[in-house]
């Protein structure tokens, strides 16, 4: 028999359909009716992808009184398969999802699976979760190798034998943080 898992808070359903059914970064149309299919999710209506998957997620979590269904639904959508030609697509919706999921104690890990992690009890502790390197270099339309390379780091710095980096943002040069420009070889802004 399957473990039963409570009910998640429906701002944390629609926020995973939001990092899934984005319109730039997630999942088509298609792909979520096949995949709700999949999971045995009827799916529901909606005005967009987001609204449309995290209709048919709460749903079936009040039916089942249990996010089982949320979980089958993200295991599915990020197995790494998926994702063989496009592998910065899965980094991408698994930092979002993770940013998302920290909120209830869980992650997706690099084989797609959902596993287990602290909670994260305040938004500064979620603040702090989601402020990684890999999150800033993202944000900076970084290189997917570079992307990558920092999450090796993320998951090997518990075995690293120095003590860990303050936030990038607090490292990196201010005239690279805005909008600059060079001139007489000084950095202005």
């Amino acid at each position: 028999m399957a473990t039963r898992h409570e009910p998640w808070p429906a701002t944390v359903v629609t926020a995973v359909a939001g990092v899934l059914g984005d319109t730039d970064h997630g999942l088509t149309g298609r792909e979520i009716g096949q995949l709700l299919a999949v999971v045995k999710v009827p799916d529901a209506d909606g005005g967009n992808k987001r609204d449309r998957l995290a209709g048919a997620l709460l749903a079936q979590q009040a039916r089942q009184r249990a996010s089982n269904c949320v979980i089958a639904f993200m295991k599915v959508a990020m197995a790494p398969v998926r994702y063989v030609q496009q592998p910065h697509t899965f980094s991408r919706r698994q930092d979002d999802l993770n940013e998302v999921l920290v909120h209830v104690g869980l992650r997706i890990n690099d084989q797609g699976q959902v596993a287990r992690r602290p909670a994260a009890a305040t938004l500064s502790e979620a603040a702090r979760h989601a402020s990684s390197l890999r999150s800033e270099l993202r944000r900076r339309s970084t290189h997917p190798e570079v992307l990558r390379y920092a999450r090796l780091l993320a998951e090997r710095a518990h075995q690293l034998p120095w003590p860990p980096l303050p936030p990038v943002s607090t490292c990196v040069p201010r005239h690279t943080r805005s909008s600059t420009t060079a001139t007489s070889g000084r950095w202005t802004t």
